[in-house]
Order: C-alpha cells, then structure tokens, then sequence
C-alpha cells in the first residue's frame, strides 16, 4: 500500500489496509507495484496510487517518465479481526 494505510515502512498493522480497501479502494495491483518507501514530503496523490512510466533516459532519476493514470478500485465490503486459535 504505497499510501501507508496499513503503516510504513517502520512497522505497521494489516487492518488498516483493509479498513482503507473498504473505504477508499484499492487499486488492481497491476496499476503500480508497492514500492518500500515512506512519503514524507507529500500527502498520496493519485500519482503514488498508479503511474505509468517510459524507461529514463541516461542520468534521469528512475521516475522522471512517468504520468499518473485512470485506474479501477476495487473495495471490500467488510472486515473484522479475529483472536485466538478458535
């Protein structure tokens, strides 16, 4: 989840992805594949959720082609956490 619902990369909970899946939507994976990093000098954008980038050109930085692009969300309908074996 490139927008840290579920944490960051310093740790983080899986039911904040599902809470944000069943909120905001998830985008299909193929959009944007997760990338390890923490945004801190931006808020999510639709440009973190799904881009789509040429290869760069000789000393460009590794997103320098790139454009945010029209994607699908897909949503869950609901969640809840279990405990124990049981």
């Amino acid at each position: 989840m490139n927008c840290q619902a579920g944490g960051s990369c310093d740790g983080g909970n899986p039911v904040g992805v599902y809470r944000y899946a069943h909120k905001t939507g998830i985008p299909h994976s193929s959009c944007e594949q997760y990338t390890a990093y923490n945004l801190v000098d931006r808020m999510c954008t639709d440009y973190d959720i799904c881009r789509d980038c040429a290869p760069p050109k000789a000393g460009e930085k590794a997103d320098a082609e790139c454009e945010s692009v029209a994607y699908q969300k897909y949503y869950i309908t609901d969640h809840y956490s279990v405990t124990g074996a049981d």
